[in-house]
């Protein structure tokens, strides 16, 4: 039987460290400044801020490259001519800071010796390209055969479907095995263990705070990283 695990993200292979919005705003706010000034775009910024709120409630991604930045274009009456796939990776870079715990890397490492196969599922505002150079900025991008964003797809986790397109991707791969044969990580309750659990997967809860199961859904739980190794044998 060939071992494959689908990871989610983060806060499970690279931790959150710190999220500024505004930082990612005024970088993109140098391709407009000779439209508008810094609190114009600040201001209509703001009025983008309901649609994330909704994406929590429809599980419909509002992709940066696909659907913001564009508005931002119509708004202020610009068209910069820059490399989308390249303003995209510097906006996730100015917004967001993440780090790897020595102990994931090692499990990962551990994980790839042993021949597991291994994707990454990610509920993303940035595209996947975006994220597959951020693993590799950590060095550990080569343990993933792919990763899949929401920012691609259109559809957030818990939705159904984004488990479903990436498991027929897998498989795609991977013709000798079933779905039976896909592990599923991720930290978040209702994102990847009620998600995960809702298609068949596999399900293993990266439950460092001991939250409870409140739904009882009866899945392993480990609260290291490196747990991940007694459980894919």
């Amino acid at each position: 039987m060939q071992n494959i695990i689908l990871f989610d993200l983060y806060d499970t292979v690279l931790k959150d460290k710190s999220f500024e919005f505004e930082r990612g705003l005024k970088y993109l706010h140098t391709h407009f400044q000779q439209k508008c000034t810094y609190e114009e775009f600040n201001q209509y910024s703001i009025t983008l801020l309901p649609l994330y709120e909704e994406r929590k409630i429809t599980n419909n991604e509002i992709a940066f490259i696909r659907d913001t930045f564009p508005m931002y274009c119509k708004e202020f009456e610009v068209n910069p001519q820059v490399d989308l796939e390249k303003l995209d990776y510097q906006i996730m870079n100015e917004m967001q800071e993440e780090y790897l715990e020595d102990e994931t890397r090692i499990s990962l490492e551990k994980l790839y010796a042993q021949g597991v196969k291994m994707y990454i599922l990610s509920n993303s505002i940035f595209l996947s390209s975006s994220n597959k150079r951020l693993l590799n900025d950590f060095g550990i991008e080569k343990y993933f055969i792919d990763l899949y964003s929401s920012a691609d797809f259109g559809k957030r986790k818990p939705d159904s479907s984004f488990f479903e397109y990436a498991i027929s991707k897998i498989l795609q791969e991977n013709e000798l095995c079933s779905k039976n044969d896909i592990f599923y990580v991720g930290n978040d309750y209702q994102t990847d263990v009620i998600g995960s659990k809702n298609v068949g997967l596999k399900t293993i809860w990266y439950n460092e705070k001991k939250q409870v199961d409140s739904n009882n859904l009866n899945v392993c739980s480990i609260a290291e990283f490196s747990d991940i190794l007694k459980v894919i044998k």
